[in-house]
């Protein structure tokens, strides 16, 4: 819920968009976890089921090494305008 907060502030306008939000995380969640990126404790509660203590693997940290680095090497290949035009 503190996920869906900070990434979704304005989910908590109504009951459909807090549902939508929701579904929208978890999936994002449970795709990572799938993938090996991250785990955390499942928990169930009335029918929805919650993550805590979500943490990168070691292959989850592995990757977001790796993406970082592709995101400034992206930034640095940029073209620039010729700044003495």
């Amino acid at each position: 819920m503190h996920l869906m907060r900070a990434l979704k502030p304005q989910s908590e306008k109504s009951p459909e968009q807090r549902k939508q939000a929701y579904q929208e995380i978890q999936h994002a969640i449970e795709t990572l976890i799938v993938a090996k990126l991250i785990k955390g404790k499942r928990r169930s509660t009335q029918g929805d089921v919650y993550y805590d203590d979500v943490t990168l693997t070691m292959k989850g940290e592995a990757e977001s090494i790796k993406q970082k680095r592709r995101v400034k090497k992206i930034i640095l290949d940029i073209p620039r305008p010729d700044r003495g035009s």
